[in-house]
């Protein structure tokens, strides 16, 4: 990556990815815009570091801001912008971007619809099963039950969501998901 100055992105726009800004604390000597590749994220954080190193002379605090991105990433965006008051320079963390790719971008919606933000090893140790709707939910777990139930017609007037309900299953969307240990 080459210094390209204020307002000049360091990098080519990726299919999919985070585009952020990062400057010195009071944008006074140095900024540039720089895209990080859900792909190539490793070589793009080493290289922004990189090119922060060689502009950030003075030593002082550098600032870095989440500003947009590309494709399917919106979960993992919002959840390093959440994290983030000041500046949201955990995007430069490459665990968290392990975590997407070993997890996927919906496992961060559904982590802080049920904890909030957390610390990498909270992200690293959280398990969850997703399922469609209640019946997939049925036939998972008591697929007996769902047989009987669908053979002799009962299935659409039995409560399954209450029968479930405060099992660890939550409702998220228009998905279905459970917490696992």
């Amino acid at each position: 990556m080459k210094y390209k100055g204020f307002f000049k992105t360091v990098n080519d726009k990726p299919i999919e990815g985070i585009n952020i800004w990062v400057s010195d604390w009071n944008k006074d000597f140095w900024g540039f815009y720089a895209w990080i590749d859900k792909d190539n994220y490793e070589e793009d954080i080493q290289a922004i570091q990189k090119l922060i190193k060689q502009l950030n002379y003075r030593d002082g605090d550098v600032y870095i801001e989440l500003i947009d991105y590309e494709g399917e990433l919106d979960s993992f965006y919002h959840y390093l912008y959440d994290l983030g008051k000041y500046t949201q320079s955990d995007v430069l963390n490459t665990k968290y971007w392990e975590i997407l790719e070993e997890k996927g971008n919906p496992f961060f919606h559904y982590f802080s619809e049920l904890n909030g933000s957390g610390y990498i090893e909270d992200l690293e140790s959280a398990e969850y099963i997703v399922f469609n709707d209640w019946y997939e939910v049925l036939e998972t777990y008591h697929p007996d039950l769902y047989k009987a139930l669908d053979d002799s017609g009962g299935l659409g007037s039995f409560d399954i969501e209450h029968f479930y309900n405060c099992s660890g299953f939550h409702e998220i969307g228009d998905v279905i998901v459970c917490e696992t240990y």
